[in-house]
C-alpha cells in the first residue's frame, strides 16, 4: 500500500531523514510515537504530498507519487490534523463544510455548489454525533466543541473511503470523554471499512491498545517496530516518557 524507499529530506542544514525506509500493508492500522521534533508529522507531510522528498521514492497503492503534490493525492489520502480548526472552515455551517469536503479540490460555480450534496444521506452520516441533525447542519462549525469538530472531520473522511487516512494526534486537544468517543468511532470505522490508517500520538495507552502495528520514531528513522500482542507488553517508556508526577510533587 505505502512504500517509502531511501527517503532523504533536509530543511536547510538540518537533516530530517536520511535513507528512511518503511512500508505499510493495505488495511494496517499503524500507531506512531516518538518525542517532539523527530519527524512524525513530517512523515505525514511526505505521504500526503505537502512536502516532497529530496531523495528516494514514495509508492502508494502501486503508483509512484514521489513528485506529485497534495492536490494530486487528494483522492488517495485524507488527513486530519491535531488542531480542530485546521480540519474545517469555522465560519461555515456543518452542511457547508460537508459540501466543501465533497468538492475535494474540484471547481464548481457558486450557484450550483449545493448540488454536490445530492444523494448524500446527511442523517446517516452524522448519526454518530447523537445530535438533532437539522440543527447541527445549520450550526457554524466554530460554535461546536473541539470534540464535535474532530468527530465531524473524521466522519467527512468516511464519505470518500480514502485508501490512506492520516490522523495526526486528533485527540490531543480533546477532553477524555470526547477523545474516547472519537477513538471508538475510528476503531469501529476501521473494522468496517478496512482503511489503511496511520495515527500519531503521545498517549502510551493509545499506542499499546489501538491498531495492529506500532512504530517508534527516533533520530530520523524508525527505531523500533512492534506488532500485535508484542506492543501491548513492550516497555515503551524509553521511547515516550510520561509526565514525571513525582518530580512535580
Amino acid at each position: 500500500m505505502i512504500n517509502m524507499k531511501n527517503i532523504g529530506l533536509s530543511y536547510g542544514p538540518k537533516e530530517i531523514f536520511k535513507n528512511l525506509n518503511c512500508s505499510v500493508d493495505a488495511g494496517d492500522f499503524v500507531v506512531i510515537i516518538g518525542p517532539n521534533g523527530v519527524g512524525k508529522t513530517t512523515i505525514f507531510d511526505l505521504i500526503s504530498g505537502t512536502v516532497l522528498p529530496h531523495d528516494g521514492q514514495i509508492v502508494c497503492h502501486g503508483k509512484d507519487v514521489t513528485a506529485i503534490d497534495y492536490t494530486g493525492r487528494s483522492d488517495l489520502v485524507f488527513r486530519i490534523f491535531q488542531n480542530p480548526s485546521h480540519n474545517i472552515v469555522g465560519e461555515m455551517t456543518v452542511r457547508e463544510n460537508l459540501a466543501l469536503a465533497m468538492l475535494r479540490c474540484n471547481a464548481v460555480s457558486l450557484s450550483h455548489w449545493t448540488s454536490v450534496l445530492d444523494g448524500v444521506d446527511e442523517r446517516a452520516l452524522f448519526a454518530p454525533m447523537g445530535e438533532n441533525i437539522d440543527i447541527l447542519l445549520q450550526t457554524p462549525m466554530n460554535r461546536l466543541s473541539g470534540g464535535q469538530r474532530q468527530t465531524i472531520a473524521f466522519l467527512l473522511s468516511t464519505l470518500f473511503q480514502p485508501q490512506i487516512l492520516l490522523l495526526d494526534e486528533p485527540t490531543a486537544a480533546l477532553d477524555p470523554e470526547s477523545a474516547t468517543r472519537l477513538l471508538m468511532l475510528v476503531k469501529e470505522k476501521h473494522l468496517a471499512l478496512k482503511q489503511t490508517i496511520l495515527f500519531i500520538t503521545h498517549d502510551l495507552d493509545i499506542a499499546r491498545y489501538l491498531g495492529n502495528k506500532l512504530w517508534v520514531i527516533k533520530d530520523g528513522k524508525i527505531a523500533k517496530m512492534f506488532e500485535g500482542d508484542e506492543k501491548r507488553t513492550a516497555d515503551l517508556t524509553p521511547y515516550l516518557r510520561s509526565i514525571e508526577y513525582e518530580k512535580l510533587l
